[in-house]
């Protein structure tokens, strides 16, 4: 008789808390490099982007280091952000930016973004379930990724101005010509003289 107290005991606790003991996960959030100014995208250089939690609590991707998930791109593309594993319902924010490098052909993307993961129980409490929302600082939009748009900017070579050196040149070669044909007929005057 006790041993199945027990068993129904623990049976209905298991069925009462059964929403802690499920774990579901965020979907993967993309993250875009677009280049503007640069047509055939052949430039490559490496681009950092970082996601903080707003609570320290909140959980991380796996790969986070001191509370950062730091993602490297070379060149444009997409990036995935892993899955993130919840264990209990909640608003999970996090911020999403751009570490701005040192190249000097680049205009960063200053934008910073605010993801947040929504964590409710499934209808029949069988298990979690997740929405991402996605907005940018200063706008009321949402995004369905993060979309980071950069600059390039090519070294203009050098030319050389060369207006003024050919007034220069013509302006001596006319002065020249007119010297010539003074001479040559101050010379022909004096013959005939």
């Amino acid at each position: 008789m006790k041993f199945r107290f027990f068993v129904i005991f623990f049976l209905s606790m298991f069925l009462a808390f059964n929403n802690n003991i499920f774990a579901v996960e965020s979907n993967n959030i993309p993250l875009e490099l677009v280049i503007n100014g640069n047509s055939n995208q052949s430039i490559v250089d490496r681009f950092k982007f970082v996601m903080t939690p707003k609570d320290e609590n909140n959980p991380m991707p796996d790969g986070s280091v001191d509370g950062k998930y730091n993602i490297t791109l070379d060149g444009v593309g997409i990036f995935n952000i892993p899955n993130i594993e919840f264990k209990e319902p909640g608003d999970y924010e996090y911020e999403v930016y751009q570490v701005k490098g040192d190249n000097p052909q680049f205009e960063y993307d200053t934008s910073l973004y605010t993801v947040i993961i929504t964590v409710t129980n499934s209808d029949d409490l069988s298990s979690l379930e997740t929405l991402i929302t996605i907005t940018k600082e200063n706008s009321d939009e949402k995004y369905d990724k993060l979309v980071f748009e950069n600059t390039y900017f090519p070294i203009k070579e050098d030319i050389p101005d060369t207006s003024d050196i050919n007034i220069y040149l013509y302006s001596s070669i006319l002065v020249l010509s007119i010297g010539y044909i003074v001479y040559n007929i101050k010379k022909i005057n004096l013959k005939k003289s």
